[in-house]
């Protein structure tokens, strides 16, 4: 699974990474994080500041690509994820850096 966040909006703040309620890793802007994923329902929570959150079923060997983006809308800056397509996954995923997963979390 690829956990995205490709914009910059907030860029001094940091995303805290949540898969089933575990810390997997922390997402700047322009940063993407790779984790393994076994077969399942599984709940990704990414926080900044308020949380976003995302249930999804993963099939054997299916690769996800999970797009985190903000939005400031009135002074408040809330957070949205999404399900890309393979391709528009890939695109998304190519220019940016790879972040650190917390180590023994995916």
């Amino acid at each position: 699974m690829y956990i995205a966040r490709p914009y910059t909006l907030e860029q001094k703040k940091k995303s805290k990474v949540f898969v089933d309620g575990k810390p997997v890793g922390l997402l700047e802007p322009l940063t993407y994080l790779v984790l393994d994923v076994p077969v399942g329902r599984h709940e990704v929570r990414i926080r900044t500041g308020d949380e976003a959150v995302i249930h999804l079923d993963v099939e054997l060997q299916q690769i996800l690509y999970v797009q985190y983006s903000l939005s400031l809308w009135l002074g408040t800056i809330t957070g949205k994820t999404t399900v890309l397509e393979k391709d528009k996954g890939k695109e998304k995923i190519l220019p940016l850096l790879r972040a650190a997963s917390i180590p023994g979390s995916g």
